[in-house]
């Protein structure tokens, strides 16, 4: 594409070197302030645009200063559809400002071309450049020439209206004169008549809502083909003071009346009729474009083929669904025209964008979660949901890449769906890519996508950015995204900010409405205050709003019965959500192996926490740590895959997960007799009173590891009247039985653990040994979990012997030897077991 502008004759400047690496190569504007010059630096050889002060203009000194100073300020606010500031200062007679270079089209010259534009084709242009505007009236710049000519339209991935605007700062700067103000505005004339507001064509301050008039004038000019005044410039004028603009649908009859309203009352004679902020505008047009929208029929197309089993993850998008980083950079040539440099000209923009930013506040976007719409009005995106809502992950995502191939309106939700799906699979590099695709397409602001954003920062482990993100979301949804005080209230409850969390959470439950989403988000924040009966009512009450048909209140559900201990109903809940999703839900089934372990349904819960983490490609921290905790279980006994599991964890999420590394440590000591290694963890723990309680426990700890045969140690080389200690046990998971007796003369009292299978509850049955004879007493009716330490407790005088299991006794004998000078020995058969913190 050919520049906007032809190269002019040369001048002085021309080969000149400014800030010690920017040599000067061509002249390619001239405005009212200055001239502007292609230069190229020399050690990076990156083209840059170099912006010079007219001499004259230069001449005053309080002039430069300010125009530095505001130079320096806008170059720290930077915005992605503002033109980025590089620096500025000055050398010599020379006071300059350089920035990026840019490739494009002015929007006159594209209108020129191509005629009026479709409405949502101007509600894209319109949203982001009501994004750069909002976010410097954000800091008290207003604009005051906006038009047409400096807007530029480039290429981005794949959209041909990537928005940049021009000349932000320098009308600001020229008002804030008090000193040869006269002398100033004699040169420059601020604004340009077509595009002027009516308090600026009669020589009143303009404000910010100076600026939404002017964007009501050129939405006007996209939608017409001209502006609503045209001639003279003071007749104009005095047609923006005086007169209506002509009707847009006189001009333009397939324009909507929403749309007409809209573009009425941006161009109000009075200020405080118009929409109060540029978001304001951008929200009212959007909203009138869908509504005109809606009364379109399209036709149908076949529906994507659903794959069963665990999903192929899908493709990444092509090129129109490259990271961010590519967008965000400044990657395309330049070439200013002399347009963009027309009076008031400063080009100053923001500082690098970050999309943790705190946008102005704009509603939340219709919510992409509703039910199918009528096959009559088929809408792609809304298919694309309701196949990643069945499950159907690959169907969903190729209908997104089709949408975003096709370069199709609403590209900006089809990678926000598409962040879904990968975060889904634990893919959060391009779940994080495509959110940052859906909030530069949306000109930074869609408070879903910042919601969503949070999450995956939150995963990464990143709580500073996830806040700003959950921040942001709230604040562009103006308070109304529910989930978005969801999360930051768990948020600040994890991190021990309790009164926010509180005051954060009820203000949530105050503005949620009736409508099911919202009674979603109440049954979550009753779940994180425990209220949970109340949970269950609002669950249930956003299922039947939905005729049974969310899978996400189904979820939410289940976990709120599995903190209120009713795991069979849990259970129930969890594989309705999973069979709703088409069984390809990671999370439902993460809960549902939970659920399970909880029943002892040791195969299933296994089964699925192994699913969960392969739908997430292994991406699933908490699933992880569940199935590690499973496999360490001695009814399950798979000690080592639980240490192999539980060291990746603390791998990939060494800062996240602090249980994992208790939980490595009582592995070790209790389960693999690796007391060295337990000790070493205990140390590092971040629950330092709970690492050094460990410590002291396991001091003078035992081992016993029966290899086959059983195996005998030395307690006591005599016997005490009585000696407490604490045992874990690690029967092997191959075994069915296992035997721990403790033997004082001629007699030992014991159990014996017994299963009728693997993975299955042991049994635990008192055994008594006196001599060569052996009672195998009836099993404990309630027998202790093997999971979790006993306390034995061993009691002898001159006549019995007796033993004790959590305080409880369990077997006693009559002695028939000696009493003193015996000692106590303990023998294993099957396992191992570590006896630690001896008392007597």
């Amino acid at each position: 594409m050919a520049g906007p502008m032809e190269e002019t004759k040369p001048d002085r400047l021309l080969g000149r070197t400014i800030a010690g690496k920017y040599q000067i190569e061509a002249k390619i504007g001239q405005g009212g302030m200055g001239s502007v010059y292609r230069a190229r630096n020399v050690v990076t050889g990156k083209v840059v645009a170099l912006k010079v002060l007219l001499e004259d203009l230069a001449a005053y000194p309080s002039f430069v200063e300010r125009f530095l100073h505001e130079a320096r300020a806008a170059a720290r606010v930077t915005h992605p559809h503002a033109i980025n500031i590089i620096d500025c200062g000055r050398e010599g007679e020379v006071v300059y400002l350089l920035m990026e270079y840019l490739e494009g089209e002015t929007l006159t010259q594209v209108m020129k071309r191509e005629g009026p534009f479709l409405p949502a084709r101007a509600a894209r242009i319109l949203t982001q450049i009501c994004s750069a505007l909002a976010e410097a009236h954000a800091h008290g710049i207003i604009h005051r020439d906006l038009k047409p000519d400096n807007i530029i339209l480039q290429q981005a991935a794949g959209e041909k209206d990537y928005v940049k605007v021009l000349d932000f700062g320098i009308a600001k700067v020229v008002d804030g004169q008090e000193r040869d103000r006269d002398a100033i505005s004699r040169r420059v004339f601020i604004g340009t008549p077509e595009y002027a507001s009516p308090e600026q064509c009669q020589a009143k301050s303009p404000t910010a809502l100076s600026d939404i008039y002017s964007v009501g004038v050129i939405l006007y000019e996209m939608l017409a083909g001209r502006p609503p005044f045209e001639g003279d410039p003071m007749e104009v004028m005095l047609k923006h003071v005086h007169e209506e603009p002509p009707s847009l649908r006189a001009l333009r009859p397939d324009v909507s009346p929403e749309i007409e309203a809209v573009v009425r009352r941006a161009l109000s004679k009075d200020p405080a009729a118009r929409p109060q902020s540029a978001w304001e505008l951008a929200e009212e047009f959007e909203r009138a474009v869908r509504a005109g929208a809606g009364r379109r029929t399209v036709r149908l197309p076949s529906r994507p083929t659903s794959v069963g089993g665990v999903p192929v993850r899908p493709t990444r998008p092509q090129e129109s669904a490259a990271p961010t980083a590519r967008l965000i950079r400044s990657r395309w040539g330049v070439a200013l025209a002399s347009a963009f440099l027309l009076v008031g000209a400063s080009g100053l923009g923001y500082r690098t964008y970050r999309w943790l930013t705190n946008w102005p506040p704009l509603p939340p976007p219709p919510a992409i979660a509703a039910p199918p719409a009528p096959r009559s009005i088929y809408d792609p995106l809304s298919e694309a949901w309701r196949l990643f809502e069945e499950g159907d992950r690959e169907g969903a995502a190729r209908l997104l890449r089709e949408i975003i191939a096709g370069s199709a309106p609403g590209n900006a939700r089809a990678h926000y769906l598409l962040s879904l799906i990968y975060l889904d699979q634990g893919e959060t590099a391009g779940a994080k890519s495509e959110i940052l695709l859906a909030l530069e397409q949306a000109g930074g602001v869609f408070p879903e996508a910042q919601l969503q954003l949070g999450r995956v920062l939150w995963e990464e482990g990143d709580a500073e950015g996830a806040e700003r993100a959950f921040r942001a979301a709230l604040e562009q949804s103006r308070g109304r995204l529910i989930a978005a005080a969801t999360a930051l209230g768990e948020l600040y409850l994890r991190q021990g900010r309790r009164e926010e969390a509180e005051r954060l959470l009820g203000e949530a439950l105050e503005r949620a409405g009736e409508d099911p989403e919202d009674l979603l988000e109440v049954g979550r924040i009753l779940l994180l205050q425990k209220q949970y009966e109340l949970a269950v009512r609002e669950l249930r009450r956003a299922i039947r709003l939905k005729n049974g048909r969310f899978p996400e209140a189904y979820l939410v559900l289940g976990r709120v019965l599995l903190e209120r201990g009713e795991a069979p109903l849990a259970v129930e809940v969890l594989s309705t959500a999973l069979a709703k999703r088409g069984g390809n839900d990671p999370t439902a089934r993460h809960l549902l192996g939970r659920a399970l372990y909880r029943l002892r349904d040791y195969e299933r819960a296994l089964a699925e926490l192994r699913a969960a983490l392969l739908l997430r490609g292994g991406n699933f921290p908490e699933a992880r740590y569940d199935l590690a905790l499973v496999l360490a279980d001695p009814a399950v006994g798979h000690y080592e895959e639980a240490e192999e599991q539980l060291r990746l964890l603390l791998e990939l999420r060494p800062d996240q997960f602090p249980e994992a590394r208790e939980a490595l440590a009582e592995l070790y000591a209790l389960r693999l007799g690796r007391l060295e290694d337990a000790r070493r963890l205990w140390q590092q723990a971040l629950s330092r009173s709970e690492g050094a309680a460990w410590l002291d426990r396991t001091r003078d700890a035992l081992l016993l590891h029966a290899q086959g045969e059983p195996i005998q140690r030395l307690l006591r080389a005599d016997v005490p009247p009585r000696l407490t200690f604490d045992l874990a046990l690690a029967p092997p998971s191959t075994e069915r039985h296992g035997v721990l007796l403790l033997r004082s003369g001629d007699v030992a009292l014991g159990f014996r653990l017994e299963r009728a299978r693997e993975l299955s509850v042991w049994s635990v049955r008192p055994v008594r040994l006196i001599g060569a004879r052996e009672d195998v007493l009836e099993p404990l009716s309630d027998p202790p979990d093997p999971a979790m330490p006993w306390t034995l407790t061993f009691m002898t005088d001159r006549h019995e012997v007796a033993l004790a299991l959590n305080g409880r006794e369990i077997v006693r004998a009559k002695r028939t030897g000696a009493t003193t000078g015996t000692p106590l020995l303990v023998s294993l058969r099957g396992g191992r077991a570590v006896l630690f913190h001896f008392r007597e």
